[in-house]
């Protein structure tokens, strides 16, 4: 009874972690290095080939539902599948356009392709595949298999013909594909100057509903005004329904109709400008776009060996604030290592919200982790707890994380003002958002009063464990590592932890 009436119950720390905030969702860093590649065995290795392992020219990327890796190997006419979890060199499993992965022949039929450009999946997880050289688009229906046979076609009539056209039924070189939310597809006819939608359900050979870039279906007329394009290339949507076609970057706004205003450009002062350029507000030859979930846009900025972020919301002109493949906004110089790239084509985000490019010269798809943006709570320690009170390390700041990587280690030193020892007991518990389902294991912060690696360390538990002993004097230092290890990928918001202290003396 008498240790319960001197023990004491200090809440010392509140841990408060901002996972994926909103204004920052994905946080990248100018120049980082990719961590995974595809198509070579290492990031200095530049060689093409027809391999389950190889890529020549790859140009468009994407993920489907079960987070697997697709890319379009170009110049072998192909559509190569890597499973989950991707890791570099890692063989393909499926192949499309081919009977196998050692043959890289072009072709005109249900179960062939000359030249892909790009992907997407739509919502049942079909995949449809622009056929750039043969002038049409291709659906391939789930669960997909390699060599299987597309099922529909648009922009012939058949599976046997590739025509071009200046139609609403035929295309010339597309290139960019993307679904809205509603189910239609929508087309980058590059060769064209224009983009097209065709309404869902959609069936092989129907004609476009809507023209984007002319003003009607039968003319191809390129131009640099805010209703006309210049050979486009990457397209997508944005939460808002709204259409981003890179040519520069154009929006056009919701609902999109024939013939309509761009509302917005990007890599441009105005709409009639078409000067290239390699700063944070100009572009060359920008290819794929691409969204992330908290809508700041990310372009391929192909000329310039670059991927640019524009913050959320954008406005003409505006300047990106993070670049991948240079180490400033000034150089466009082009390599082969984690920090460069050499014709960047196209962007995609796993679910896990890492940035995923492709490189049309160097034959490879990168990975470039997000890191996990963390603030900490002000740490307070309860009056008259047996003189026990903070010297320092209020409040922790682990920094900058990578999912699964350790933060660096952060000290807290303690004192004891009082006149007799402290025992020091610590009681932790789970990370926790709003909602208080489990994001974070407790496990995966650990202390100890001695400095030494993670591994060392005692893992914080739901258990009272003792942290140890302060005397009057010498001051206890405590150190504490994190390691984020997200129990739900897709997280987004606030993660607190409360870590309480209880003190005998």
């Amino acid at each position: 009874m008498g240790w319960l009436v001197r023990s004491k119950i200090i809440t010392i720390f509140v841990f408060a972690i901002l996972i994926l905030p909103a204004s920052n969702v994905f946080a990248f860093s100018n120049g980082q290095p990719a961590t995974v590649v595809i198509g070579q065995g290492t990031f200095t290795s530049n060689i093409a080939g027809t391999t389950a392992t190889a890529l020549q020219n790859p140009s468009g990327i994407s993920f489907d539902s079960a987070g697997n890796l697709w890319v379009v190997d170009f110049n072998n006419n192909r559509v190569l599948k890597y499973v989950a979890p991707i890791t570099t060199g890692e063989a393909a499993t499926v192949v499309i356009g081919q009977g196998s992965f050692t043959t890289g022949t072009f072709g005109t039929t249900a179960t062939t392709l000359s030249g892909p450009g790009s992907i997407s999946f739509d919502s049942a997880g079909n995949l449809w595949v622009v056929d750039s050289n043969n002038n049409r688009v291709l659906k391939y229906a789930a669960p997909i298999t390699s060599g299987e046979a597309a099922t529909v076609v648009i922009g012939q009539g058949t599976f046997t013909t590739g025509t071009f056209g200046t139609t609403a039924t035929t295309l010339t070189g597309p290139v960019g594909i993307s679904f809205d939310s509603a189910g239609n597809l929508w087309v980058a006819d590059s060769s064209n100057s224009r983009v097209l939608e065709y309404a869902a359900p959609i069936t092989t050979g129907e004609a476009a509903t809507v023209v984007v870039g002319q003003s009607t279906f039968t003319t191809n007329t390129a131009g640099t005004t805010a209703t006309t394009l210049t050979f486009p290339t990457g397209i997508s949507f944005d939460s808002a329904g709204n259409l981003w076609v890179a040519d520069d970057v154009l929006k056009y706004a919701a609902p999109i109709t024939t013939g309509e205003a761009a509302t917005v450009v990007i890599g441009q002062g105005s709409f009639t400008t078409g000067t290239f350029g390699t700063t944070a507000t100009t572009l060359h030859t920008p290819f794929g776009i691409s969204f992330d979930s908290a809508g700041n846009l990310w372009v391929a900025d192909r000329g310039n060996n670059r991927a640019l972020k524009y913050a959320a919301p954008i406005t003409t002109g505006e300047a990106a604030t993070v670049v991948i493949g240079q180490g400033s906004f000034t150089t466009g110089t082009f390599g082969t290592t984690a920090t460069t790239l050499s014709g960047p084509g196209s962007i995609s985000f796993d679910s896990a919200g890492n940035l995923w490019v492709t490189e049309f010269n160097n034959n490879r798809a990168l990975k470039y982790p997000t890191t996990i943006s963390q603030v900490t709570g002000q740490l307070t320690v309860i009056a008259n707890t047996c003189g026990i009170n903070v010297v320092s390390g209020a409040p922790i700041n682990y920094g900058s994380l990578t999912p699964g990587s350790i933060s660096t280690e952060q000290t807290v030193v303690l004192q004891n003002t009082g006149t007799a020892s402290g025992t020091l007991a610590v009681h932790g518990t789970d990370w926790l958002d709003g909602s208080s389902i489990a994001q974070i294991l407790v496990g995966n912060t650990k202390f100890s009063t001695a400095s030494n690696t993670y591994a060392s360390k005692t893992a914080l538990t739901t258990v009272d464990q003792t942290v140890g002993t302060i005397n009057p004097t010498p001051n206890l230092s405590t150190f504490w590592q994190v390691q984020v290890n997200l129990i739900s990928s897709s997280f987004s918001g606030s993660l607190t932890q409360t870590t309480t202290f209880s003190n005998s003396c």
